[in-house]
């Protein structure tokens, strides 16, 4: 998929940044959108897309 969604704990050692890429399943992904759950808590849902 070269658009997926990931869900992590809200609350991470360190704030999660726009700028970051994440590693997964053998492919660099870019975030284009992170949505922290406020009122639950719980769940930050980042949205990416894969890196050429």
């Amino acid at each position: 998929k070269d658009s997926p969604t990931f869900l992590v704990r809200f609350l991470t050692a360190e704030e999660i940044q726009p700028t970051w890429r994440i590693q997964w399943r053998g492919k660099e992904y870019q975030i284009t959108g992170l949505d922290p759950d406020y009122e639950r808590r719980d769940l930050t849902t980042i949205t990416a897309k894969v890196v050429s």
